[in-house]
């Protein structure tokens, strides 16, 4: 996935912090040029808005311990992944 090309209606799943409970949410706006770097607005099922800077702050994005925002897709194969891990060791 290229993050730097996400458009708008992009489906995301936020992974919460501690003072915000996780949400889903989905792309509705993308501010970009060429001096700037690529501003993402997400709006939240739960009411919140958020706006992230992709290129100042990658994690926000990719893979990491620190990553608050995951394309939905990604976030379901990771969770299914994580379900079928957890099944096999009950299995043991």
């Amino acid at each position: 996935m290229h993050y730097e090309n996400l458009i708008i209606g992009t489906k995301i799943y936020y992974t919460g912090d501690m003072a915000n409970l996780p949400a889903d949410g989905e792309i509705v706006k993308v501010h970009g040029n060429p001096f700037y770097p690529i501003l993402y607005d997400i709006s939240l099922d739960n009411g919140v808005e958020k706006r992230i800077a992709r290129n100042i702050s990658p994690v926000h994005l990719e893979k990491s311990p620190g990553r608050r925002f995951i394309i939905m897709s990604e976030y379901e194969e990771e969770r299914n992944e994580r379900i079928k891990q957890l099944q096999e060791m009950r299995t043991r």
